[in-house]
């Protein structure tokens, strides 16, 4: 199990259930640190998966879509989902791949017509779970 075996199933699958599943896929995957920090010792270790991985391809509707799946950010930087429609822009993002409480994801958006992407609030409908 890895950071591609992971977030792959975590993130690529549910994106494909709401934009449909790709007619045509390609990726390519390096493991572009050879030794990695744990957090929970200060030794280092050789890593045993792949931790960056590129896919692309074509939906069935025709659309493009790229997903970069990345392990080791030094920066603080998590998801980034982009979806480009007909009408618009969606952005979701957050500091860290997990999600974790108190981590927001955070949704930006824009129309064709606009010149930037605005933040936009997730309606309360979608909002499943009471708050803690």
């Amino acid at each position: 199990m890895g950071v591609t075996s992971i977030f792959g199933a975590h993130l690529m699958d549910p994106l494909f259930s709401i934009v449909g599943r790709p007619t045509e896929i390609s990726a390519v995957s390096v493991n572009q640190w050879r030794k990695s920090q744990s957090s929970k010792r200060a030794r280092r270790s050789a890593r045993r998966f792949r931790i960056n991985c590129c896919c692309k391809g074509i939906l069935a509707s025709g659309a493009v879509f790229a997903v970069h799946i990345e392990g080791g950010k030094h920066h603080g930087t998590g998801v980034q989902i982009d979806i480009t429609g007909d009408d618009g822009d969606l952005q979701i993002t957050n500091t860290s791949a997990f999600g974790d409480v108190g981590e927001e994801y955070n949704l930006f958006g824009a129309r064709v017509a606009d010149t930037k992407m605005a933040p936009l609030a997730v309606p309360a409908s979608y909002n499943w779970f009471a708050t803690l």
